[in-house]
């Protein structure tokens, strides 16, 4: 299935290809080898209003994720898995938190969606600790694929 990278950044190019196959890497990871996402890539006005209408929450805020199956899909699923959004502006103003380069930063926040697309969550501390394991292990697994992710550029 297909996984689509939408760019709504006004003056910023985005190797949608490198995304779309580093999405494809974790998919593949997590047991999701042909199930389907879009990743939207948009601003501050754009994200806080999508975190405003479905989530109640009137911020920015760095990555949304829109499942669309209720609870954790079988392995191997075939459908649409939901839709990610990242914020690029809000990555760019809070690096770094997680990561020493920005390029794996934005891979552990794709990442991070896609988790949360198959299903996992951090709702208390233990499924925080298991969320945030699993995240180092796939991102350590991801390799180069994250250390050399295109960066969005001005165009």
């Amino acid at each position: 299935m297909p996984i689509s990278v939408i760019n709504r950044l006004r003056n910023w190019e985005i190797q949608e290809p490198a995304w779309s196959s580093l999405l494809a890497f974790y998919l593949r990871q997590l047991g999701q080898p042909k199930a389907s996402l879009n990743l939207l890539v948009a601003g501050d006005q754009t994200v806080r209003g999508l975190n405003r209408r479905w989530r109640s929450v009137d911020v920015a805020t760095d990555v949304l994720s829109f499942p669309a199956l209720p609870g954790r899909p079988p392995k191997g699923f075939s459908g649409h898995l939901g839709d990610l959004a990242l914020d690029w502006h809000y990555v760019l103003r809070h690096y770094p938190r997680f990561e020493a380069s920005l390029n794996r930063e934005t891979a552990l926040l794709l990442l991070h969606g896609c988790l949360h697309l198959c299903g996992q969550h951090h709702d208390n501390p233990a499924q925080e600790a298991a969320l945030w394991r699993q995240q180092r292990r796939l991102l350590k697994s991801a390799g180069r694929r994250a250390d050399a992710l295109p960066l969005p550029v001005r165009r």
